[in-house]
This record gives structure tokens, C-alpha cells and sequence, in this order.
């Protein structure tokens, strides 16, 4: 490595350690987040000494004028000479503290470049050096062509250096992005979607509001970002499905999964009847709309014979039944209403397949799947998430017969799915479903990205799974502690800077990069869906007012008033 091209920004100075050190910055090129370089030297078991590089990172940077005290400074305020007397003390240091990264030998080559913990302390007096980005980018990009690299941003404050994530490891194991509401979690998700799009990796999206969207509306865009022209977007309406030979398994997990409790001899009563072989054989074998199958099963239910203890489960049964029937009607309602909308908007939604017998048409190379839940009730959304996540990982990990591929779960809203302990379990049946895969994923090719903006609603036996962190703007006091507690790599420095973040700025640490890093988000911007989220109502008033809506609210008015006054003549000639 050679330093000839490097600019010396300042000195090491005071007390040093072999994990921090503080220096004099000489020049104003340094800013937060900058790796740099310290050049110097430490005892070798072989040579008694050697020359070393040892690389850091700006954690912290403050000013300070030792010539010019507060009490002074007030006082010199108050008479209105404050600013004459600074132009005459010119004794300000500015001082930064840096966070060792490692070290290299001095004469290791560029291609080479490995950092080795560091054993000595920093000698003070020592150079600090600005490098150049040719050779950080060396150290930071991971560019080994087995990891499929995916490049997120660059760092902070240097858009000539590079980061990038290991798509393997995203792939393999798990990642957390957290951030409050407009800190840039759907941009930074969007820049690991195309990223792992750009590898023809299979992904499943569970999206609420959808952000995502635009995947679809913007597909060649995400082709031309992802440099994929085989990659494509199935959007998809959530629809709870059933052959008749799983009707009782299915009926039997919703009533579970939807918190509907029923007593031990309910319960008993209940599966008699669903498991009964006549019943069951009743059922249409063409039929697959768990909706439908449930209608019969309520028929069923309705005059069956029941004696004894039976028959005063029959009331209690037929009610969790119709819950069950009410909910599932209202989510074809809301399927029918959105597919009119958005078809309107140029996308067009699919009928969910069935992903316990058909999950290859949901997981597939080189395809996103976007499973939207807008509208729903958050226990529909979480039951959804839960059966879909348990059929697809049931498939995968028995190794049926390979339908399934190695694929990518990505859950928005995460804090709605995986709550903590203080919300209330009952109403998110996808906990377990997504605590299994996060604990027992890797083994079996399943990877999970949890997104969420309340970080410290999350639940934390979940995100201490997670292996790779990507942090962007947190403002509330609990949740950036939280975030402090789960990532151990991050500085009480680094958490400190979670709530000046601007947009798409965030600390990224864990198993997919190198190093702990500061990163500007990239933003591409082309895959965003401005009509999403900008519904522009008082726009549409206007319109509809000026094409017709007044004279029709006229009109309502009028007809209102004539049936006042007939109310008030009726009311008249009765006394």
C-alpha cells in the first residue's frame, strides 16, 4: 500500500487504546463518518518493530477554543464585543474521535487488503491520512463474485466510495431495516429488492399500503435498474384457499389463528364434525374457496343431529363459524373494490394460488411477488402472513419435491406481525409462524426482511435473529434505545446521530457488510409510484363539484328541506 497520494488531515493526540483514539484535525476534508488511515508503528514479535496501517472511522467531532472561556465569552456578549475578541483569539481546535476498524502491514498490496485486529495502542504524534477512494473502496466493496454483491448507497459524505451488501448473505440469513415514517426505509428496500432481483433471487413482499406497487406499475424500470430482463412482478389478491380433503385442517387452523377460544368440549364437538367422513365427502371437489366450503360447513352444522352435551355446543360453534364467514366475505369485498380501482390505475391483480399445494406459483426465480393487504383488519393481515409463511416453509424445509427455491420474505409493517410483549399477541397469529423462520430460515434457504418504523414494538426474541442491520432516521427516545440494546456493534456515538439522519441516511453493521458504516442510501427514484400515497382529495372535490357535484348537492338540499316540512305538516295534523 502505498500512502504517496494521501493527504495528512492531522495528529494523533492524548490517551489511545487498541480500539479508539482522538486527533487534531489540520484540515477541514475529514467529516463525520470518513474512514482514514493512521500511519505508525507497533512492536513485531519478528522485528522488533513494524510499520503499519491502521484504518478507523470518524465517530464523533466536536470544536473548541481553550484560549476563549464561557464565562469570558458571556461576558463579552453582554458589552457587544463578542465578535472583535473571537477575531483576535485565533486558538480554536477541532477535535475527532475515530473507532478502529484494524490494521494492515505497510507493504501489504492493494488487491490484498485485510484488516487484522489491532494489538498495540496508536502511538500519539502519529499521521493521520485522508485516502483516496480507489483504495477504500477496495476495503469496503466486497466484490467477491460468489457473495452477489448488491451495492445500497455510498458512505456518508463521500459519494466516491461504494457500499455494498453480500447477496448471499441477505439471502441465507436476516435483515432488519428500521426507521421512522419518511426516514427512507421503502427507498433502502427497494435498492435490496432490485438488488436481489438483479441475481434472479425469488421474492415474496407482504405489503399493507402499498409501497411497493410501483414494482409492478415500473417493471422496466426494475428490469433496467436490476440489469434482469427476465424479471417480473406477480401482484396478487390474498385469498384463503382449500381443497375439500384439507377443509378440516383449514377451518381448524383459522378458528387458532383468529384468537376465536372455544372450550374443550366445543373444541371436541367441533373437529368431530369437521373430520367426519360423510361431511367431508359432501363438499365439492372442484370447489377450492375455503369461503364456500365454510357456507356448507355452517349449513352442515345448522341441522346436523346433536345429543346430549353436543347440542349446547352447537349454538357457540355456529357463531365463531359466521365470525369466520363475516370476515372472509368482507376480504372479498375488499379484493373486488381494489381490483376495480387499481385496474383502472393499469395494474392487474391475480387470484391467490393455493400455497400449500400450488406454492411453486408463488415462489419462482426471477420473480417478486407482492401479496397486497391494504384494507384488511390487522388480524386477517397477520393470519394471512402466518398460513401463507407456514405452507411456503413447510414445503421448503421437507424437501418435498424442490417446488419451493431458496427465497426472500419481506414483511412491511413488521411491528404489526412480530409485536412485542406488550401488545397484544392474540391479534398477531404471525409471531410464532415468523419467530420459526427467522430461528431455523438459514438451514433451509429462508430468508426474512423485517421493515418497521417502531423498532421498540417489535419483538426482541425475533430481531435478535436478524443478522444485518440497516438503521435510518429514528427521532423517538425508545426506539433508538432499543435499537442501541439489539445492535452491539453500533457506538453510543453512532446512536446518537440516529435522529439527524437526513432521508435515506442510516448505520448499516452486521453479517451482509464488511464494516459498521454510515451510508447514504441510492434512490431510484424510477420504481416509485407517485400515485401511491398521493391521493390529492381536494383535487377530486374540486372536479367533482365543478362537474356536476354542485348542482347535485343542490338538488339533495332541496329534497332534504321538502321532507322537513312534510315531517313538520304530518307533526301538525296529528294534534
Amino acid at each position: 500500500m502505498s500512502n504517496n497520494n494521501w493527504e495528512e488531515i492531522g495528529t494523533v493526540i492524548g490517551s489511545t487504546s487498541t480500539d479508539s483514539y482522538g486527533f487534531l484535525l489540520t484540515s477541514l476534508k475529514g467529516s463525520l463518518g470518513d474512514i482514514v488511515i493512521t500511519e505508525t508503528e507497533i512492536p513485531s514479535s519478528e522485528r522488533g518493530t513494524k510499520k503499519v496501517f491502521i484504518w478507523g472511522r470518524i465517530v464523533s467531532m466536536d470544536r473548541t477554543n481553550p484560549t476563549f472561556p464561557n464565562e469570558a465569552a458571556a461576558e463579552l456578549n453582554r458589552i457587544g464585543a463578542i465578535e472583535e475578541t473571537i477575531a483576535m483569539v485565533g486558538s480554536e481546535h477541532l477535535h475527532a474521535e475515530v473507532q478502529i476498524m484494524g490494521c494492515t502491514d505497510k507493504d501489504t498490496k492493494d488487491e490484498d487488503i485485510i484488516l487484522n485486529p489491532l494489538s498495540y495502542p496508536v502511538k500519539p504524534t502519529s499521521k493521520v491520512l485522508y485516502p483516496d477512494a480507489k483504495i477504500v473502496n477496495r476495503l469496503l466493496s466486497g466484490k467477491n463474485d460468489d457473495d452477489y454483491p448488491i451495492r445500497v448507497g455510498t458512505l456518508i459524505n463521500r459519494p466516491d466510495i461504494e457500499i455494498f451488501m453480500s447477496g448471499e448473505a441477505l439471502a441465507a440469513r436476516h435483515l432488519a431495516i428500521l426507521a421512522q415514517t419518511g426516514g427512507g426505509k421503502t427507498v433502502a428496500s427497494r435498492r435490496i429488492i432490485s438488488g436481489l432481483a438483479s441475481h434472479g433471487h425469488p421474492i415474496i413482499i407482504f405489503d399493507p399500503h402499498g409501497d411497493y406497487l410501483g414494482l409492478s406499475k415500473n417493471i422496466e424500470a426494475l428490469k433496467k435498474i436490476s440489469k434482469n430482463k427476465d424479471v417480473k412482478v406477480r401482484l396478487l389478491s390474498p385469498k384463503l384457499l382449500a381443497t375439500r380433503e384439507k377443509v378440516p385442517g383449514a377451518i381448524g387452523e383459522i378458528v387458532t389463528k383468529l384468537g376465536l377460544s372455544m372450550t374443550e368440549a366445543q373444541l371436541g364437538v367441533f373437529y368431530n364434525i369437521v373430520n367426519n367422513e360423510e361431511f367431508v365427502n359432501s363438499l365439492s371437489a372442484t370447489e377450492t374457496n375455503l369461503l364456500k366450503h365454510l357456507e356448507d360447513l355452517i349449513e352442515h352444522v345448522s341441522g346436523i343431529n346433536l345429543e346430549g352435551r353436543a347440542e349446547s355446543s352447537r349454538g357457540p360453534i355456529l357463531r365463531k363459524l359466521r365470525l369466520i364467514q363475516d370476515r372472509l366475505e368482507k376480504m372479498e369485498k375488499i379484493n373486488d373494490r381494489q381490483r376495480s380501482i387499481f385496474s383502472s390505475k393499469g395494474l392487474n391483480f391475480e387470484d391467490m394460488p393455493d400455497p400449500e399445494t400450488n406454492p411453486h406459483m408463488l415462489i419462482k426465480q426471477n420473480q417478486i411477488t407482492i401479496l397486497y393487504l391494504g384494507g384488511y383488519e390487522r388480524v386477517v393481515q397477520s393470519t394471512m402472513v402466518s398460513i401463507i409463511l407456514e405452507d411456503l416453509f413447510n414445503d421448503r424445509s421437507s424437501m418435498k419435491d424442490g417446488r419451493v427455491p431458496a427465497f426472500s420474505a419481506i414483511v412491511e409493517e413488521a411491528h404489526n406481525f412480530v409485536p412485542s410483549k406488550s401488545e397484544e399477541k392474540s391479534e398477531s397469529p404471525s409471531l410464532m409462524t415468523i419467530r420459526r423462520l427467522l430461528t431455523e430460515g438459514r438451514k433451509f434457504g429462508t430468508g426474512v426482511i423485517l421493515i418497521s418504523q417502531r423498532p421498540g414494538r417489535l419483538d426482541e426474541t425475533t430481531l435478535a435473529q436478524c443478522n444485518t442491520f440497516l438503521v435510518l432516521k429514528l427521532v423517538n427516545p425508545r426506539d433508538q434505545n432499543w435499537v442501541r440494546n439489539v445492535m452491539e456493534q453500533m457506538s453510543e456515538q453512532d446512536a446518537k446521530w440516529l435522529k439527524a439522519f437526513g432521508k435515506g441516511q442510516g448505520f448499516t453493521s452486521g453479517y451482509a457488510v464488511k464494516f459498521p458504516l454510515q451510508i447514504q442510501i441510492d434512490f431510484d427514484k424510477e420504481l416509485v409510484w407517485d400515485e401511491i400515497g398521493r391521493e390529492n382529495f381536494i383535487r377530486q372535490n374540486k372536479e367533482r363539484w365543478e362537474s356536476g357535484g354542485k348542482e347535485e348537492s343542490d338538488e339533495m338540499d332541496k329534497n332534504e328541506e321538502k321532507e322537513n316540512q312534510l315531517l313538520k305538516k304530518s307533526k301538525r295534523v296529528k294534534l
